[in-house]
């Protein structure tokens, strides 16, 4: 499900240089930037013994807000260990794999 972002306009700084803001993206939704490189995973490192799903892709800077991971997640864009999941709240143990957007995010214990 896709929702309609208000652009920004690119305004130039007065002083020094010529600077714009991206207009592409909305502020607090634009996604981090990361090349996918085939067979390399990113390990995260958690505290407790479990972590959320939709909180797990928030501490891994795939999202800014839960409520974009959640609609990632609902929207079958993540996938669990090889598997869509559509479950946000699932409880994520260190060994599991989560991959979002080509990169693959391994969980682990601190």
């Amino acid at each position: 499900m896709k929702v309609s972002v208000k652009k920004l306009k690119v305004t130039p700084v007065k002083r020094g240089k010529l600077t714009g803001i991206d207009a592409g993206t909305a502020i607090n939704q634009r996604k981090l930037k990361k090349i996918p490189v085939e067979n390399t995973v990113e390990t995260v490192e958690i505290v407790s013994d479990f972590i959320r799903l939709d909180d797990f892709l928030k501490l891994c800077g795939c999202f800014g807000t839960g409520g974009m991971a959640k609609m990632a997640i609902q929207g079958g864009e993540v996938a669990l260990n090889g598997e869509i999941c559509l479950q946000r709240g699932k409880k994520l143990i260190p060994g599991d794999r989560v991959t979002f957007d080509g990169c693959v995010f391994e969980v682990a214990k601190q």
